[in-house]
């Protein structure tokens, strides 16, 4: 699981990296004023970066809390729950909490951005 998130984080540093690298030859060839202009152009990118950053948190929550409760909880009856069975309703319930609020963030970021960039359109 380290490895996997791992090579989603290089991934996720490399992209961003590499665009500055290949534009970097057009903005070499702006003037003062147009290049000040172009660094605005990243505003809705970094909310966009939030976003993911929170959908990727909530796919790591999912993976490490709430999909191995599922998998214990298959094999339960109602009448033969375990010992500590409130722990998982716990670790179950609190992932869920956690995700809502990584989507709620999510979705707020990515509202901004498309505001902002409407805006910059008007």
């Amino acid at each position: 699981m380290l490895r996997f998130i791992g090579l989603i984080l290089a991934v996720l540093t490399f992209a961003p990296a590499f665009g500055h690298l290949a534009e970097m030859p057009n903005k070499m060839a702006l003037d003062g004023p147009g290049w000040y202009a172009a660094q605005f152009l990243y505003r809705a990118f970094t909310l966009t970066a939030i976003a993911v950053a929170c959908y990727i948190g909530m796919q790591i929550c999912f993976w490490l809390f709430n999909a191995p409760v599922n998998a214990a909880v298959a094999s339960w009856t109602a009448s033969a729950l375990p010992p500590d069975w409130a722990e998982y309703r716990a670790r179950w319930e609190w992932s869920h909490s956690v995700r809502a609020v990584l989507a709620f963030v999510a979705l707020v970021c990515l509202l901004r951005a498309a505001l902002g960039e409407a805006e910059g359109n008007a």
